[in-house]
């Protein structure tokens, strides 16, 4: 997984066969492990960029081999796979493995992240792919998961790639007690598992309103006005109040504008 979403394997016009992934200088930990579980000593190449604008050190593994190439060429990581890279077939990744592909691919392109606008942090987490990914990806979630069937959305930078994005604290458990169940502890990108770990030692503690729609957030006593679309149940932040009646009537009002029915 971490390989279809970091790793490169390209053949040269001498018919010279590499494998190679780089990652950031503070993720090295799982470049090690990824030497030490194919028994290869050569050391990773660090590379300085700290003169580069908006670029951070790295380290990559560099492997020469013909038999590991055609491998994973088999196995669907394929040489200039940026915009063509399919999910993989139950003969190329069995069902009881797939778990453990999503985790390295999620580590390789996948984002976790934290909002603070509602009245109890919500964690977010989705992969960045083909449309092939995205759609596996979410088609897995939903079969295996029970998630929402929600919108795969184009990526704003690249036409070519998409996104597709989880919300709630709910989901981003049954998630992470997906990924990282029964795995050797070394065996994923040890930031976003933190982040995740993180989300869930927040300790909840929300005041309740007797208006639907409204919850308080603690951190600064402001009363939150959201609505939830029936259509994929994601959230929409109205706004922030500082009274739980402005809160209601700004969603009195966002219910109008939108002509939406109130239950």
């Amino acid at each position: 997984g971490l390989l279809y979403a970091d790793g490169c394997v390209s053949i040269n016009k001498n018919k010279c066969y590499t494998i190679s992934i780089g990652l950031q200088a503070r993720d090295k930990h799982i470049l090690d492990f990824f030497n030490k579980e194919l028994e290869y000593n050569k050391p990773l190449r660090f590379v300085d960029r700290t003169k580069e604008t908006n670029k951070q050190n790295s380290y990559n593994v560099e492997i020469y081999s013909k038999i590991i190439a055609n491998d994973l060429i088999k196995l669907g990581c394929i040489p200039q796979k940026t915009f063509t890279l399919k999910w993989p077939t139950p003969e190329q990744v069995p069902d009881d493995l797939i778990h453990h592909f999503i985790r390295g691919f999620f580590d390789g392109d996948g984002t976790a992240s934290i909002d603070h606008k509602w009245s109890v942090p919500r964690m977010r987490f989705g992969i960045v792919g083909t449309f092939d990914i995205c759609f596996n990806f979410r088609k897995y979630l939903v079969e295996k998961l029970n998630f929402n069937n929600i919108k795969i959305v184009h990526h704003h930078h690249t036409k070519d790639l998409y996104y597709v994005l989880y919300s709630g604290n709910d989901n981003c458990r049954k998630f992470y007690n997906l990924i990282y169940n029964n795995m050797d502890e070394n065996a994923c990108l040890i930031r976003k598992r933190e982040k995740f770990k993180f989300i869930f030692s927040v300790p909840i503690r929300v005041k309740t309103s007797k208006y639907k729609g409204i919850s308080h957030r603690e951190k600064d006593k402001l009363w939150i006005a959201f609505y939830s679309n029936s259509k994929d149940g994601k959230p929409i932040h109205i706004g922030s109040y500082k009274s739980e009646i402005e809160a209601k009537i700004a969603r009195d009002n966002f219910l109008s504008l939108h002509c939406v029915a109130q239950k």
